[in-house]
């Protein structure tokens, strides 16, 4: 698990549970997370900060990514 703040993300569960959904469940938790993240989550730096949805779509890309495999 990842402690970011109070904040905790059990990324075995999160990837189990990626990996249940269908394609059309992946694009909206992605696109659900997404929409969390960006573009109101920004540090003095012009990033976004890091926090559990950032976590939560990057496993989700990383799901996608490995259902769809660049040839």
């Amino acid at each position: 698990m990842i402690g970011l703040r109070s904040e905790q993300v059990d990324l075995e569960a999160l990837r189990a549970k990626l990996q249940a959904m269908s394609e059309a469940e992946l694009l909206a938790f992605g696109k659900s997370m997404h929409n969390l993240i960006y573009p109101r989550r920004y540090d003095f730096h012009g990033k976004p900060t890091v926090s559990s949805f950032s976590i939560n779509l990057e496993e989700a890309r990383a799901e996608w990514r490995r259902r769809h495999p660049k040839p």
